[in-house]
């Protein structure tokens, strides 16, 4: 069974992962081709990337607040921690 640390470090390395498939995509194509719109009301590649930054910047000041609260609460745990369906979304 993995433990809350073992699965944090999962995360992390999947964004991580995740940071360098972005750079390898975007370092492989032109910038017409990351602009490119498949079909009529479809998002190119560079509208997907932005939408996920500015969700993400909306997301971070909300977490980093959670966390700290928790720390200063002292609410620690030691896993393994269940995903609901929004924390399934979000990663």
């Amino acid at each position: 069974m993995a433990t809350g640390t073992s699965q944090i470090d999962s995360l992390l390395d999947q964004l991580r992962e995740n940071s360098r498939q972005a750079d390898l995509m975007f370092n492989a194509h032109t910038t017409g081709q990351l602009q490119h719109h498949s079909a009529q009301g479809r998002w190119s590649a560079t509208e997907c990337i932005a939408h996920l930054n500015l969700s993400n910047r909306a997301y971070l000041p909300l977490l980093d607040s959670a966390i700290e609260q928790l720390l200063n609460e002292k609410v620690l745990g030691v896993g393994p921690f269940h995903l609901n369906l929004n924390a399934r979304l979000l990663k």
